[in-house]
């Protein structure tokens, strides 16, 4: 009888033949290749262009939207100025544009930025101020 803890007089048994032993990431990979390796691999060059062409995309579509606001920001002030009204509520309407949307040089802000995200931006705080432009006139005319 063997007690626990005490040497066997029998040698130790090896497994040589791996019975059902799991191989390792290392034994599993010998002579295979990882998708980054493989033909399934991404090539530089082609995410590369990729890349290129969505900012080419990109700057399109921030040119089309800075000339869709820019057009709406000149049809404010041409009907700003069609409406019949006095000379004393027309320059308190100026005022308060203004007040409310300064910065008139927005060329100037789009050529010192060069980050899409902040061109978007920019233009989305032209449209904020628009709007509160058409709101401020909507309510002088039609107190």
């Amino acid at each position: 009888m063997d007690n626990h803890g005490m040497p066997s007089s029998k040698p130790a048994k090896i497994n040589k033949k791996r019975d059902g032993h799991l191989l390792g990431r290392s034994q599993q990979l010998k002579g295979k290749k990882r998708k980054s390796e493989g033909e399934l691999a991404k090539d530089p060059k082609k995410m590369k262009e990729g890349l290129k062409q969505d900012l080419k995309n990109l700057d399109k579509e921030i040119a089309q939207l800075s000339n869709i606001v820019e057009n709406q920001e000149k049809l404010m002030d041409d009907l700003s100025h069609q409406l019949e009204l006095g000379y004393e509520e027309l320059e308190e309407l100026n005022e308060k544009f203004a007040i409310l949307c300064p910065g008139p040089s927005w060329d100037v802000y789009m050529s010192e930025t060069e980050e899409p995200v902040d061109i978007i931006s920019l233009l989305k705080y032209r449209s904020q101020m628009l709007d509160r432009r058409i709101q401020l006139l909507y309510e002088m005319v039609f107190k």
